[in-house]
């Protein structure tokens, strides 16, 4: 029976003993001896045996797997079995009954999980339907496996799955609805780590762990990209329920294998053939930033009450995933009216730029009066230095933003010796342009040697600082509380988690 081998591909090294190597066998696994009675399925390093317990005739399954001392498949075993024991008794989440190793504590050659028989895996449950489910019975099964997802988000600490998939969801033997009882299992990939890689050398590491515990066609774009220094956590396994929702649907996955691009763009189709809150439901959970991702309450509520997620979805969902589960009436209007929310919140996404970008424009004029103010006053310095009479009258008082200068205090400020800095009458004017400092620094020497030193913040001898030299080497600028602030200061910041 080869129902369960998509539960176990992926799993590790090569097969060192032969297939059904335990048929026929009686095996002692904590309390319980049983006797294997046949083979359901096998993988890399791993068999399943339906088998049945001596003492009540109850069937189980058996889960051989062929450790052989290697570090790495050992730890993953541990990993699964104290995922299980820490979930056990949760809704939704495959029971393991007893577990046993052989061979010593940290090298064992072999370990067998007793687990709760399973009889399809969704996989070939959806294969027997031609990929046809219905709408309430997709949504019971997206709902048990949201189920599972809960009970590990909500450990302490969270765990995240990694490797939810079609092949690792299976219908428990025990039928108390016409579709089963749905659990998940496969738990070697279960992670509590979480955070963003700072170095190359943890980006490798963290790529190799990627490679090996995530499907592709599953894999969230932030583990593709891990350069993105979006934060690794459960949000993974938001993504990955929404390639399993899509699967459920249509039959087929969002993004065909390595389609890596197709993924971090977040580029797929959504065909109109199920219910516009099934398709909404799967545009929530399948948003590229996690951070917009709904967590998994949230979505537990869009399936059970039909509320979206604000954060992640563009428009409400019309319709509750539950009533989705029946008869949905009005999905046109419902559609309708999604569009026009969505057209109202790009409206107010426009307009919150058009209000930045005329920020922005203010400050830029701010800036040139005060640029204006500071360019006059030192025109004034340096004409005043040179004994060189104003073309225009000077302003009373100049402006700008926290500060406010007297121009009229200039020649106050300045001594005679200052003034007498020239040992030859100035050049006419009337050629110069007042406003030009280049101009007026060619037309005398101590002009020049004035501009030189107020530039560099050393006044030449016996020349007293003046205002506009003070003003030069203050701050330029101080922002009054009052005034806006700078669009450029502005930080879209996100941290993820």
């Amino acid at each position: 029976m080869g129902s369960l081998k998509g539960f176990l591909k992926g799993l590790g090294a090569g097969i060192h003993q032969q297939s059904g190597g335990l048929l026929g066998k009686t095996v002692k696994v904590g309390p319980y001896t049983v006797r294997v009675e046949a083979l359901l399925g096998e993988g890399g390093f791993a068999s399943i045996y339906r088998v049945r317990d001596n003492s009540t005739s109850a069937a189980y399954a058996l889960k051989h797997m062929r450790l052989n001392g290697d570090r790495e498949a050992i730890a993953d075993c541990y990993t699964e079995v104290e995922t299980m024991k820490k979930l056990r008794g949760s809704a939704c989440i495959l029971t393991m009954r007893a577990v046993a190793f052989a061979g010593p504590k940290g090298a064992e050659t072999e370990a067998f999980l007793l687990l709760d028989l399973c009889k399809d895996s969704l996989v070939d449950f959806s294969r027997q339907r031609n990929n046809k489910l219905s709408d309430s019975v997709l949504m019971h099964i997206f709902q048990s496996v949201c189920t599972a997802v809960s009970a590990m988000h909500h450990a302490d600490p969270p765990l995240a799955h990694r490797d939810l998939k079609a092949e690792n969801v299976l219908q428990h033997n025990s039928l108390p609805l016409p579709t089963g009882q749905w659990v998940l299992c496969d738990f070697g990939s279960t992670t509590s780590s979480c955070g963003i890689y700072e170095s190359s050398d943890a980006v490798m590491v963290a790529e190799e762990a990627i490679r090996k515990h995530t499907t592709p066609a599953y894999r969230a774009p932030e583990l593709w990209d891990l350069y993105s220094r979006e934060r690794i956590d459960t949000k993974v396994d938001i993504w990955a329920l929404g390639c399993l929702l899509y699967f459920l649907a249509y039959g087929k996955l969002p993004f065909a294998g390595e389609a890596k691009l197709q993924i971090l763009n977040g580029d797929f189709s959504l065909p109109e053939s199920r219910a516009p809150a099934i398709r909404q439901l799967i545009r929530s959970l399948l948003v590229t930033r996690p951070a917009d991702r709904p967590d998994i309450d949230a979505v537990l509520q869009q399936v059970e009450q039909g509320t979206p997620h604000p954060g992640a979805m563009p428009t409400p969902v019309a319709a509750s995933a539950s009533a989705a589960c029946q008869q949905i009436s009005g999905s046109a209007a419902s559609e309708t009216e999604a569009s026009l929310r969505q057209q109202l919140q790009l409206a107010h996404a426009e307009l919150q730029r058009v209000r930045l970008a005329l920020s922005a424009q203010q400050d830029t004029v701010q800036q040139l009066q005060a640029d204006n103010a500071n360019q006059a006053a030192l025109i004034k310095r340096l004409q005043a230095d040179a004994g060189l009479p104003s073309s225009r009258p000077p302003p009373a008082e100049g402006s700008s933003g926290g500060w406010v200068a007297s121009f009229e205090d200039a020649e106050a400020a300045s001594p005679p010796a200052a003034r007498a800095t020239c040992a030859t009458p100035p050049p006419a004017t009337d050629s110069l342009d007042p406003f030009d400092p280049f101009q007026l620094n060619n037309g005398h020497a101590a002009s020049a040697a004035t501009f030189d030193a107020f530039v560099l913040n050393e006044p030449p001898d016996l020349q007293q600082a003046s205002i506009a030299q003070r003003l030069q080497t203050a701050p330029h600028h101080r922002r009054s509380s009052s005034e806006p602030t700078p669009v450029e200061s502005w930080h879209l910041h996100t941290d993820w988690l």
